[in-house]
C-alpha cells in the first residue's frame, strides 16, 4: 500500500517532463524563428540608416509662423523641385557630375552606400571630364560619358570663380596618369557598411560627426595619399588642393553619395563649407526613383534652429 503513491506519482513525473521538453522545443523553434528576423531587421536598420537634422520647418495650418522640425537625408538624385534637362553647353568648369550606370560594379557600389549614384567627376573644360578610374585618373569626353553612365546629374559650388575654378580644372588635368586607390576602396566597403550605425535616424549632428571621424580615423587612417585616389577622393581634393574645400572631412572617407547629400536642401553626413547647388540632369532614365523630401515636424515651442534646411533650386542662379 505504501509503494502505491509512488506508483501513481512516477507517471505524473513522466508527464510533467514531457511537457516540459514539448514546450522547450517550441520555445527553441520559436528563437530560431524569431532570431534572425530580428537580425535581419536589424541589418536592414543600419543599411538604410538615414541622417536627419534639425531644420525650419515651412508655415502650416497648425503652425502658421512656421517651427522646427526633423529634415531627413534624401535618398533621390533629384532635388524636391523636379528634374531638370540640360545640354552639354549649361556645363561650366569646376562642375561636378554625380553619376550611374547600368552595371554591376555600379550597383554594387549603389547597395552599399544607399545611394542612387555610383560615380562623381569634376568638368575641365574642353568638352571633358577628369575622373578616376579602375585604369587610373584618366580625361574622358562629355558625349562619351553620356554614352557609357545611364543617368548624370550636375551639381556645382555656387560662389566658386571664375580663377578657381581654373585653378580646380588645371589641379585635375596634372593628376591624369595617377594610380586607382585600390586600397582605399577596398578599405571603405566594411566601412560603409559599419558607419551607418553613426547615421541612424533622430541621432543628433555632433554626435554623428564625432562617431564617423572616429570610426573612418581608426578604419580608413588619417593619411591621405598623393599619388592615388578613387572617384570622390579624386574630386574632392581638386577642389580642396584649389583652395576652397567643400567639406573639411578627409576625401578619403567620403563617397558620390556623400557628395550627393553636400548639396543644398540636403542632410549631410558630415558638415560642408558650403552646399552644392543643383544645375540639372545631362542624362536621365524614365525609371528614376524620385522620392519626395521628408521633414517631420516637431512640438510646437521647440526650439527653431538658425540655420534652416532650404528645398533645393531647380534651377542655376
Amino acid at each position: 500500500m505504501r509503494d502505491q503513491p509512488q506508483r501513481l506519482q512516477q507517471p505524473k513525473t513522466d508527464s510533467t517532463r514531457r511537457t516540459v521538453a514539448a514546450q522547450t522545443v517550441q520555445f527553441e523553434s520559436l528563437l530560431a524563428l524569431v532570431v534572425p528576423r530580428i537580425l535581419l531587421g536589424l541589418l536592414a536598420l543600419a543599411l538604410t540608416a538615414c541622417a536627419t537634422q534639425l531644420a525650419q520647418a515651412p508655415p502650416s495650418p497648425a503652425q502658421p509662423a512656421g517651427g522646427a522640425a526633423l529634415a531627413f537625408q534624401q535618398k533621390s538624385l533629384a532635388p524636391a523641385s523636379g528634374v531638370l534637362r540640360i545640354g552639354p553647353e549649361s556645363l561650366r568648369m569646376g562642375d561636378i557630375l554625380l553619376s550611374a550606370e547600368a552595371a554591376p560594379l555600379s550597383s554594387g557600389i549603389r547597395i552599399v552606400t544607399v545611394a542612387p549614384v555610383s560615380h562623381a567627376a569634376v568638368f575641365v573644360g574642353e568638352d571633358a571630364v577628369a575622373e578616376a578610374l579602375g585604369g587610373g585618373v584618366r580625361l574622358r569626353s562629355v558625349p562619351a560619358l553620356l554614352a557609357e553612365e545611364s543617368v548624370v546629374a550636375v551639381y556645382r559650388l555656387p560662389r566658386l570663380t571664375e580663377e578657381q575654378a581654373q585653378r580646380v580644372a588645371e589641379l585635375a588635368r596634372s593628376r591624369v596618369g595617377l594610380h586607382y586607390d585600390f586600397v582605399g576602396a577596398f578599405l571603405y566597403v566594411p566601412f560603409s557598411v559599419q558607419r551607418q550605425a553613426c547615421e541612424l535616424p533622430f541621432l543628433p549632428t555632433p554626435l554623428r560627426d564625432a562617431c564617423i571621424r572616429l570610426l573612418a580615423g581608426t578604419q580608413l587612417g588619417l593619411a591621405e595619399p598623393e599619388d592615388r585616389f578613387f572617384c570622390s577622393s579624386f574630386v574632392l581634393d581638386a577642389f580642396g588642393d584649389a583652395g576652397v574645400p567643400i567639406t573639411q572631412a578627409r576625401p578619403r572617407w567620403l563617397t558620390p553619395a556623400d557628395i550627393l547629400h553636400m548639396r543644398e536642401g540636403d542632410v549631410p553626413a558630415l558638415p560642408v563649407q558650403q552646399p552644392l547647388i543643383y544645375v540639372g540632369h545631362l542624362k536621365t532614365t524614365p525609371w528614376a526613383l524620385d522620392l519626395p523630401a521628408v521633414q517631420l515636424p516637431l512640438p510646437p515651442g521647440y526650439p527653431v534652429p538658425l540655420a534652416p534646411v532650404r528645398p533645393a533650386p531647380a534651377t542655376t542662379p
